[in-house]
């Protein structure tokens, strides 16, 4: 039994091999099940525009995070998988740069904030990788707070053409700061 009809058959998912390569699966829910060679299984969110999400493993933080590719056409994701190494190569020089600016919005908001160790305080967990398609590029990135004591649960930063558009927070509730 080949791996495919192993999946289908004990997942209660149907897996199809697309003309380009790709594996589709539709499970039960009448998700749609994307495999890409680079970011893995992705289901299929419909919208407008429509987009991917998915789990992949950080090298940065020797970790899995979860990303959303925006507006993406399986198979024409290597601008996106480019995009993601460059981010996972230049992590370190990047939250460098986001560290003040976050410092910055945070104190802005509860006072008396230092980020000490950024990549100790903050951890990623989740980049939405933008669609190249259309101009400017936009994307995100969000770090879990990992000290909960000042009642944020996490950070995200928006970036429009590789400069910072907007710092935002919430609270452990879910809400916006």
């Amino acid at each position: 039994m080949g791996l495919w009809n192993f999946l289908s058959r004990f997942s209660g998912n149907r897996f199809e091999r697309l003309e380009n390569g790709d594996i589709a699966a539709e499970n039960d829910a009448n998700d749609v099940m994307i495999e890409d060679e680079f970011f893995g299984i992705m289901k299929l969110n419909y919208g407008d525009p429509y987009y991917f999400t998915g789990q992949r493993y950080f090298a940065p933080i020797n970790d899995v995070i979860e990303f959303r590719l925006n507006d993406s056409v399986p198979r024409e994701t290597h601008k996106q998988d480019e995009f993601f190494r460059k981010i996972e190569s230049r992590y370190s020089q990047m939250v460098e740069a986001f560290a003040p600016h976050i410092e910055r919005r945070i104190q802005e908001l509860i006072g008396n904030f230092q980020i000490t160790d950024f990549q100790k305080e903050f951890k990623v967990f989740y980049i939405s990788l933008p669609a190249f398609q259309t101009k400017p590029i936009e994307w995100e990135i969000e770090f879990d707070v990992r000290d909960k004591s000042q009642g944020i649960d996490f950070v995200g930063v928006e970036l429009v053409d590789n400069e910072i558009e907007n710092i935002y927070l919430t609270d452990s509730e879910g809400f916006p700061m």
